[in-house]
């Protein structure tokens, strides 16, 4: 007796009927990203970085929580006059 064969994709890892094999998950999310990554990505010093990279982003997020918009709106404006300045000429015109 063989086993009853369903149609919840629950054998991941079976074989395409091209031969390849199958790289999704149980949501239908491909993975093929991992399997062509470089293994030189997958190192602990890149590890590290990507830590570090995230902690900044996470101050920066804090930084931006504690700033009113009405800073945040003064530096754009601030950022927007220095470049027009720059753009026209500096004939401080604003």
């Amino acid at each position: 007796m063989q086993p009853d064969d369903t149609d919840d994709d629950t054998n991941d890892d079976a074989d395409n009927p091209d031969g390849s094999r199958s790289t999704k998950a149980h949501n239908g999310v491909s993975y093929e990203y991992l399997l062509s990554m470089s293994l030189s990505s997958l190192t602990l010093e890149k590890v590290h970085a990507l830590q570090q990279e995230a902690a900044q982003h996470e101050a920066r997020v804090e930084e931006l929580k504690r700033t009113t918009e009405k800073s945040m709106w003064r530096a754009d404006l601030d950022a927007f006059v220095e470049y027009v300045g720059g753009c026209v000429g500096g004939r401080g015109w604003v």
